[in-house]
């Protein structure tokens, strides 16, 4: 959608809304992976449970 909108319909994009697009996408990057190592921790430390019963 982005590129459509920029390059077929000619949306003004400047380093501010660059900034904020590299803002948001970081966000969105450092929330995924901080939910998959939070997964992936709950999941090892099921296992080690499941182990010692």
């Amino acid at each position: 959608m982005f590129i459509l909108a920029v390059k077929l319909f000619d949306e003004p994009f400047d380093i501010e809304k660059g900034i904020t697009f590299c803002f948001i996408w970081g966000a969105l990057v450092i929330f995924i992976s901080d939910m998959v190592l939070q997964r992936q921790r709950q999941h090892v430390a099921t296992k080690k449970t499941a182990a010692k019963a």
